[in-house]
């Protein structure tokens, strides 16, 4: 599974989510935080693809 969480990081509703994807193991899980306030050229060019 991949999964990408688009997001202020700070704001309550994506942490919320991000606890609730840990909180069950998942074998080859691969969570990426995308983080609205800031710029994020490598994560932008993985979207991409």
């Amino acid at each position: 599974y991949e999964l990408i969480i688009s997001g202020d990081s700070k704001a309550d509703d994506t942490k919320v989510m991000l606890k609730a994807l840990r909180q069950q193991f998942v074998p080859n899980k691969v969570v990426v935080l995308h983080p609205t306030e800031q710029d994020s050229p490598d994560i932008d060019m993985l979207l991409e693809s």
